[in-house]
C-alpha cells in the first residue's frame, strides 16, 4: 500500500463527537401544525360563510360560483407550482 494513502479513523479518533439533538425541533414541529391548521380552517371556514357574503355584497350565485372558484384554483395552483418547483410529487 503506498505510503501516501489516508489513514482510516474510527469514531473515537475524532476530535469531535456529533451532539445529541435539541428540543428545539420540538418547537419548529408544533408551529408548523399550528400553521396548517390555521391555513386549513381559513380555507374550509369558505363554505358557511357565502350566502351572508353573498347577501352582504349583493352578488348572484353565479358570479359568487365564480369568485369560489378562483379562490380554490389559486389554492391548488400554489400547491402544483411548488411540486413542480422543487420535483416533489403532491398528493391532492
Amino acid at each position: 500500500m503506498p505510503s501516501d494513502s489516508p489513514e482510516l479513523l474510527s469514531a473515537e479518533d475524532l476530535p469531535l463527537q456529533p451532539e445529541r439533538p435539541t428540543n428545539a425541533r420540538f418547537g419548529t414541529l408544533s408551529w408548523l401544525c399550528m400553521a396548517a391548521t390555521i391555513a386549513y380552517i381559513c380555507r374550509n371556514s369558505f363554505g358557511p360563510l357565502e350566502s351572508t357574503i353573498r347577501k352582504d355584497l349583493q352578488i348572484d350565485e353565479t358570479t359568487m360560483g365564480y369568485i369560489i372558484s378562483s379562490f380554490f384554483l389559486r389554492t391548488n395552483g400554489t400547491v402544483l407550482d411548488h411540486s413542480w418547483v422543487t420535483g416533489e410529487r403532491v398528493e391532492l
